[in-house]
């Protein structure tokens, strides 16, 4: 197997006092490391929504905004390299940028730390 086939699942919410809008990356092909990838990006993702959520309820901007995004980097020779966007804004003069970023060796059934590349 040299690369995998991945679906962004979609969850958006919107209530008077936020907007949020989130893409969950999910490999659809059977592999063994398939479903530790969609439930760790399931946790990530309601970890962010919950932290939000809450900051959002006592913040006093208009309407408070999430956005995750995710970004596929490379998806081939057994190298899964994926990039989340997150951009949230609950008040203040600037958003909150962050990137969350995931290498997978499909291969090998394992995330790639930094040491791995040197």
């Amino acid at each position: 197997m040299s690369s995998v086939k991945i679906e962004t699942q979609k969850k958006e919410y919107e209530t008077t006092d936020y907007k949020i809008s989130m893409d969950i990356p999910q490999i659809k092909t059977d592999i063994p490391y398939r479903d530790k990838f969609n439930a760790d990006y399931q946790s990530l993702s309601d970890e962010i929504f919950n932290t939000f959520s809450a900051e959002a309820i006592n913040s006093e901007a208009t309407k408070d905004l999430l956005t995750m995004a995710q970004e596929i980097k490379l998806n081939k020779k057994n190298i899964l390299s994926v990039v989340g966007h997150i951009e949230a804004f609950t008040g203040g003069a600037q958003n909150q940028l962050y990137r969350v970023t995931r290498n997978i060796d499909l291969a090998n059934c394992r995330e790639l730390e930094f040491v791995d590349l040197f």
